[in-house]
Parts: C-alpha cells; sequence; structure tokens
C-alpha cells in the first residue's frame, strides 16, 4: 500500500476481553504491541469492529475468534454491503480480498491500519478497562511473556498454583534459579523480572485481590471496591450483598445475569474485573457473540466445574439461551416457526422467509427454535445476500407482452368474415364473447398458410392459433351433435351448390347475391322446415 494513501477509519464497537484467551496458553496472540519503545501492548478484543470508506464504500473488518488455522487464534472477518468475505488468518488479506470482490481492483491494504491500530484514540479505547495488561521481557535470544501476576489460595504451597510439579528454595531468587539447573548463564533476578522497571513498578502498586472466603471482610471488600468498581458503578448499589449471597449459598456457580438483575438496571453492562479479582472464575463452556448469559463460580479449583459445563453443553443438556424467555420473545419464534411450516421447501417458500433474521441469529438459536437444518440456513443466508432480506427472488423470467397493431386486427377480423373460410352459425353465440359462433372451412394449419399468403406482414403464427382458441372458432370434428343436423338438413348440399356458384358466376354482384340466398335458404331450413315438416319451394332467380 503506498505510503501517502489517507484513509479514516472509526471504531464501531469496542469489543470484549476472553479470559481464556487473553489471559491463558494463547495469549500472546491476543495482544498487538503499541509502543516498543515502553513495551506496552493492547488487546485484540473479540467482536471489536471497525468502519473504514474506501473508494465511496463502507467496508467493516471484526475479529472473531477462530482462523483457517486454530481455534484459538484471532481470525478477521471483513463486509461490504451485502458481500461478507471469509475468515482470513491476516486482517490485510481479509479486507483486500473483499476489496476485489466488489471493485476487480488487486489494490491491497494494509490491516493495522484499517483495524484503527495506527490510531491512537482507538488504541486507547481498546486499552481502557483492562485488569492486566502484559509484560514482555527479553533476554538475549529469549522472550518471556507475562500475562498475570496473582496468588493463589494454597498456603503450603506458598501460594504457588496447583498445577506446581517440582519446587526450589532459596534464600535470593540467584539461589532458587542455581538450584533448579535449568539455563545456567542467566541468573534469577533476570528471569524473574525483579530487573524489569515495569514488574518493579507493578510490584509497587499491587492491584487488590482476595478470595471467596474474604467476602465478608469489609477492608479487603473496600479495597476492591475503590480499585476496580467505584469508578464504573452506579451510586446506592449495595453491590457487596451480591458477594455476600453468593458466598452464604451451597452451589458455588451462579448465572451472572440472572443475579446482578436484582441489584441493577436491566441492560447494564457489569465490570467483570472485580471477579476475577476477588477470586472466582468464569466458566461460561461458550463464548460472549453466541449468548450474553455467563456461568461464575467462587471455586477456588474452577477446571472440574468448567470441564463439567462444557461437557454438559457439547451433549445438548446446556442451552446458551434459557428456554423461560419473555413472552414476546416466544410469540415471535411461534410465528416465525409456523410461517415456515405453512410454505415449501424452495427457493421462494422457506428460504425467503428465513431469510429475514438469517443473519442476525446464530444456528443455535435457528436450529433450537425453528427447527431447521444448518442446510435451509446456509441458504437462506445466500439468498439474502443475494436477493434481499425477505425479498422476492430475482431469478424469475420477465415475460413482456406487446399489443398488436390495429391493421393486425383488422385482416384478421376480415379474413375470418370470409365465408371461404368459416361459416358463421345463425343462432349459437361463444360464451365467453356473446359472438356468433364460426364453423371453420379447413383445419387451422391449412387457414394459417392460407392467412400467411393474403397477409405476409401480418400477425405471427403463436397470435394467429392463441387468438383461435376458445370456443368462437370450431371445425368439423369439434361441431358434436351439430353434424346429425347438417345431415338431416341436407347442409352439404349447401356447400356444393356454392362451390358451383364459385365456379360458374363470373359476375361478383351476381356471385354474392346468390351465396346469400343459399345462406338464407339454410337458415330456413334450420329453423322452420325441422319444426313445421312443410314443404318448401325455392326458386333461384334467373
Amino acid at each position: 500500500m503506498p505510503k501517502h494513501r489517507s484513509i479514516t477509519v472509526s471504531l464501531v464497537n469496542i469489543g470484549r476481553l476472553i479470559e481464556d484467551l487473553h489471559y491463558g496458553s494463547y495469549s500472546r496472540f491476543w495482544w498487538k504491541l503499541n509502543n516498543k519503545e515502553n513495551n506496552i501492548y493492547f488487546p485484540l478484543r473479540i467482536g471489536q469492529k471497525t468502519k473504514t470508506c474506501l473508494n465511496n464504500y463502507n467496508f467493516f473488518v471484526t475479529i472473531v475468534a477462530g482462523n483457517k488455522d486454530d481455534a484459538m487464534l484471532p481470525g478477521y472477518l471483513c463486509q461490504c454491503n451485502n458481500y461478507i468475505g471469509q475468515i482470513e488468518n491476516d486482517p490485510s488479506k481479509a479486507i483486500s480480498l473483499v476489496y476485489v470482490q466488489i471493485f476487480r481492483n488487486k489494490t491491497r491494504f494494509s490491516g493495522p491500519l484499517v483495524l484503527g491500530w495506527q490510531d491512537n484514540n482507538i488504541v486507547q479505547q481498546l486499552s481502557s478497562d483492562i485488569p492486566f495488561a502484559p509484560i514482555e521481557i527479553l533476554i538475549d535470544s529469549l522472550k518471556i511473556f507475562i500475562y498475570g501476576i496473582g496468588a493463589s489460595s494454597y498456603e503450603n504451597w506458598r501460594n504457588a498454583d496447583n498445577q506446581i510439579k517440582k519446587r526450589f528454595e532459596g534464600e535470593t531468587p540467584n539461589n532458587v534459579w542455581k538450584n533448579s539447573g535449568q539455563i545456567k548463564k542467566y541468573d534469577g533476578n533476570q528471569l524473574f523480572g525483579l530487573e524489569n522497571s515495569l514488574i518493579q513498578n507493578i510490584l509497587q502498586h499491587k492491584i487488590p485481590t482476595c478470595t471467596s472466603k474474604e467476602w465478608d471482610n469489609i477492608v479487603i471488600i473496600e479495597l476492591l471496591y475503590k480499585y476496580h468498581l467505584k469508578r464504573c458503578t452506579i451510586a446506592n448499589i449495595n453491590w457487596h450483598q451480591f458477594f455476600l449471597d453468593w458466598l452464604n449459598q451451597d452451589n458455588p456457580i451462579i448465572e451472572l445475569y440472572s443475579q446482578l438483575q436484582d441489584i441493577y438496571p436491566k441492560n447494564y453492562e457489569f465490570s467483570d474485573p472485580i471477579l476475577r479479582a476477588a477470586g472466582s472464575y468464569n466458566i461460561t463452556p461458550w463464548v460472549n457473540t453466541e449468548s450474553k448469559y455467563q456461568f461464575w463460580t467462587k471455586s477456588s479449583q474452577p477446571t472440574y466445574e468448567r470441564t463439567m459445563l462444557k461437557q454438559l453443553n457439547q451433549m445438548g443438556f446446556l442451552v446458551s439461551t434459557p428456554i423461560h424467555m419473555p413472552n414476546s420473545t416466544r410469540t415471535f419464534w411461534n410465528c416465525f416457526k409456523r410461517a415456515l411450516d405453512n410454505n415449501k421447501k424452495n427457493c421462494d417458500g422457506k428460504r425467503r422467509i428465513l431469510s429475514i433474521i438469517a443473519d442476525k441469529f446464530t444456528y443455535v438459536e435457528l436450529r433450537s427454535n425453528l427447527n431447521v437444518g444448518d442446510h435451509t440456513i446456509f441458504e437462506s443466508r445466500k439468498y439474502a445476500q443475494i436477493n434481499g432480506y425477505g425479498a422476492p427472488s430475482l431469478m424469475k423470467l420477465i415475460i413482456s407482452h406487446v399489443k398488436l397493431k390495429e391493421e393486425s386486427l383488422k385482416q384478421f377480423e376480415l379474413f375470418f368474415t370470409d365465408k371461404k373460410n368459416v361459416n358463421m352459425s345463425s343462432y349459437k353465440t361463444d360464451n365467453k364473447t356473446g359472438l356468433l359462433v364460426l364453423y371453420l372451412q379447413d383445419h387451422k394449419q391449412a387457414l394459417w398458410k392460407k392467412f400467411r399468403e393474403l397477409y405476409p406482414d401480418g400477425m405471427r403464427r403463436s397470435s394467429f392459433m392463441a387468438r383461435l382458441d376458445g370456443d368462437r372458432f370450431q371445425y368439423k370434428k369439434d361441431l358434436g351433435g351439430l353434424c346429425m343436423t347438417c345431415n338431416e338438413c341436407g347442409y352439404l348440399v349447401f356447400a356444393e351448390i356454392e362451390k358451383i356458384i364459385d365456379t360458374n358466376i363470373i359476375n361478383p354482384n351476381i356471385r354474392k347475391e346468390l351465396i346469400n340466398e343459399s345462406q338464407i335458404l339454410k337458415r330456413y331450413l334450420r329453423r322452420d322446415f325441422s319444426n313445421t315438416g312443410r314443404n318448401m319451394e325455392y326458386r333461384v332467380p334467373d
């Protein structure tokens, strides 16, 4: 990316810290060095979202847990309008690939710049409200990454961790390290970080902590309150009662937000560093982006509770969203499920309806509340990206109809008023149009060829045949019971007479008059002769 390129970055969502990621064995991947001279780190928060305007398009980059290589490493997801890229290991690749898809241009952008890591204001916001900023100590080729300083409740082990393997004792740090027999070219003061200026400053300003057994000690609790909670809580809140109730209950596990709603207003965001400083542990088996509900324990050994909840969640006995949800929420899910059940499994059915909310809920929530499969959810999200949320499908064929010219319609009417082509019924009408029925003198294909010869620039065959559909135009084989009447009244004789007139009479006026007289006689036979049975005599003029 050129050095002169300048872009504006804004922080949309600051994100959250996850204890297992930011203060665990993978913590070194979740912190970035802000100032190399002062060795200051800032966190890569889960859900951190920034907005950048590139070429008049807004690009959103979000940090998520897990990438293509490891589920515990940070991943980067870029979105522009309705296009959502894949989760990438590198932020530069994430935004550059989406930029290629939008503009078909292989311009590359700096991921740290787009995420705002070079903006002091954004870095300052990301660094706010963190319980402990990691420290890095360099000793020759050794890099020591310290992501936490604290003490356990094991007094017999001198407050060491419960996973201790071997213990070395000595009067000084150097003697302790010498007794270990490890990396002898370094002394204990260096490896323990005691000569580092930042660690010395932390030891002088030690963060107050305690265990659950000390929650009834008002002096210790007041220290915790002043350090962690005083600047970010509501006045006149009996926050100490929260710890006392937890201390007195037999069950060490609580659901945090269910307990806090008794003392804090709705939608209040509680600062959890005080919980960690008070000796409690987050044992929630799902990430914060899946559900806001969290399980915490006051036990000094949270491994057992964390493993138990994780196994229950994997077996399906533990859900991230409570079953007893508000009536309005349950009504929403029931109505949506009813709409899905009443539609077919196609693009214009279930997928179109589910596309309205498919991007707003997780796979787990949609499966549990709507009883739909992962494939349906995936196809619904794809439908929303292509057509919009709940919009009609864009794939349907649009058929345009062109009206016939007035000249073409007149040609058609003129053709079917010629008695060479049709015979008009004297009494029978079409129910749909109310016009007299016309009996075709020949089959439709032969009439079309004749029409085409007379009017080569007239209407097309499809329009011609479409106008012959229905009950008004009938051919011999479709006359039904009328054939018996024709035979009885001798209509076939009149057809032969008309052929003789047409062949032998040259004068057109006389020919037309004779044909009309023949038609009058034919109608008389149909109307009167069959009813009266009288003999008749009809004279053809000479």
